[in-house]
């Protein structure tokens, strides 16, 4: 029977959005006089219907499977090569709950099912089976307990298992990047929309009566419209681990995140101040805000690419490290001799920690805690996981040279993979940096447009015959509140952009910053076109100095 999470979700995905969009369309109703009021309600319900549609399509097609079972099946594999008892194959994945998570929880339970409970492993395991949400862990745990019933060799189990997984996981994740690259050209292209849609409503509310609600609930739906966009992206594609998630964390990243978070305070109180100062929000104003909050935090983010670029380095080079180390191993036996010969090696960034880690060892350090350190110090998850299933195979008897050919072909595998996504990524980014400037660019051009002939009709008709000017079709419009509206919904879709480039990209979360910085400053950059563009225009028309709008 479904979990009641998991009715949830598949609700949500089904009509979750549709009945957000119910009270929004209502509300706009309520404020609006109709005939406008029906018409926009129902441009609201069919945005929401279709990103309800995009999202339920790319709930049902974009899943990558978890590579977290890859991980188990690849520990539970290289364990069983030492042919220790059963209850210690369960046991390798129940004592890592830091790394393996809930799947930690649901191997304890057999474990302590067959160890203090006192049933049968295939009982244990058939009992677990039974309680687990995920088809693919309910089958492969309902054959595990087949297998140990009738006394089938669990390393060949888990080889066949770990096999069959990983060839399903590359083409799930292939297909997932196929599609992924749908649904980002299909965020591209409704972010563009956007932009285009609060320019028609500018355009219709001048044309039209002069309705300013009309205008503000434009900028309204497209805010939120944008925010929809990236919970959409957010929702469709996981993040995959890439750096160092140990406990206690590193202090570089600790620092990493307090400067972070200090730098984006710091840059918004300085562009407040400085909006302040100019005593309103005018365009020199913003592009002096933007620019120096990007170039505050910039130096943070260039730091968290440095270290995100350090990571790719040593997951590049791992994969060589663990294969040599664990055939060393296995001919001489001891693992500070095993790790002499690497000392002269050329592993690039990993032979600083292979240095420390060998005078640890050397000096008789408790060989966990020593790798565990030298975990911490390459600062690569994928690096922590080979390491955590390597030595745990050397503790249970395992083969060094088998883990460490094997552990090596998996890592190799993902780089593989992620390059892929690599690829997505970076078309998709470069993409959206061209649209997010050419957007702000659009937006500020109209919308400073319509400032303008606002006060020139406002002038106008101010000079005409009353009986005239009651005919005349336009009407100015007040448009005080326009530069806030325009700063409210910039800075959403600078935070919007940053977050979904920062989730679609493989790397560390802390990448965020040199994101924010880039469209930070390339919002700076935009606004300072867009100053440039209307005054050539505004120089080109011949219209009287005192009622043409201050820059």
């Amino acid at each position: 029977m479904p979990r009641p999470r998991a009715l949830a979700r598949k609700a949500f995905y089904r009509v979750g959005l549709v009945l957000l969009g119910l009270p929004v369309a209502g509300g706009v109703a309520l404020l609006m006089e109709p005939p406008t009021s029906y018409l926009t309600a129902i441009v609201i319900m069919l945005t929401f219907a279709g990103l309800q549609a995009m999202l339920y399509l790319m709930a049902s097609k974009i899943h990558v499977l978890d590579a977290e079972l890859l991980y188990i099946l690849l520990h539970m594999r290289l364990v069983a090569s030492g042919k220790p008892p059963v209850g210690r194959i369960f046991r390798a994945i129940a004592d890592f709950p830091q790394v393996y998570g809930g799947y930690s929880r649901l191997f304890r339970s057999i474990y302590d099912l067959g160890k203090e409970w006192g049933y049968s492993f295939p009982k244990a395991v058939s009992i677990i089976a039974d309680s687990v949400e995920g088809e693919i862990l309910r089958n492969i745990l309902q054959r595990l307990s087949g297998v140990l019933a009738v006394g089938e060799d669990v390393e060949e189990f888990f080889e066949r298992e770990y096999r069959t997984l990983l060839a399903e996981y590359e083409n799930v994740y292939t297909r997932t990047m196929n599609s992924a690259r749908v649904l980002l050209g299909i965020y591209v292209t409704m972010l563009g929309s956007l932009v285009f849609l609060v320019s028609t409503f500018m355009v219709l509310a001048f044309f039209f009566g002069g309705d300013t609600r009309i205008l503000y609930l434009s900028y309204a739906a497209v805010t939120v419209g944008a925010i929809l966009l990236g919970l959409l992206v957010f929702m469709s594609l996981k993040q995959e681990p890439f750096e160092y998630r140990g406990n206690p964390e590193i202090l570089r990243y600790k620092l990493l995140k307090a400067a972070g978070g200090l730098a984006i305070a710091l840059g918004a109180a300085v562009g407040a101040g400085i909006i302040y100062m100019r005593g309103g929000l005018d365009f020199t104003g913003l592009v002096l805000a933007y620019a120096a909050a990007g170039l505050l935090l910039l130096p943070v983010g260039v730091i968290a690419r440095m270290e995100e670029s350090k990571v790719r380095n040593v997951d590049e080079f791992f994969p060589v490290f663990i294969r040599s180390y664990g055939s060393h191993l296995s001919t001489v036996g001891n693992m500070v001799k095993a790790l002499e010969p690497l000392l002269i090696s050329n592993l690039g960034i990993l032979m600083g920690p292979i240095k420390r880690l060998y005078t640890r060892l050397k000096n008789s350090i408790n060989p966990n805690v020593a790798w565990d350190l030298f975990s911490a110090e390459t600062g690569s998850e994928m690096a922590r996981r080979g390491i955590i299933i390597f030595t745990d195979t050397v503790e249970a008897g395992g083969n060094p040279d088998l883990a460490g050919a094997l552990i090596s072909d998996h890592h190799n595998d993902m780089n593989r993979l992620r390059k892929l996504r690599y690829q997505v990524a970076s078309t998709f980014s470069s993409t959206l940096f061209i649209m997010h400037g050419a957007a702000i660019i659009i937006l500020l051009i109209m919308s400073k447009l319509l400032e303008l002939f606002s006060n020139i009709l406002q002038q106008l008709t101010t000079q005409l015959p009353p009986e005239i000017a009651s005919i005349f079709p336009f009407r100015s419009m007040d448009v005080s509140l326009l530069p806030i509206l325009n700063l409210i919904f910039v800075t959403t879709l600078v935070i919007v952009n940053s977050a979904v480039v920062t989730r679609v990209t493989p790397g560390s979360k802390t990448s965020f910053y040199f994101y924010l910085a880039l469209y930070l400053l390339l919002s700076a950059g935009s606004i300072f076109v867009a100053v440039e563009i209307i005054d050539f225009v505004i120089g080109s028309i011949v219209v009287p100095q005192d009622i043409v709008p201050q820059l």
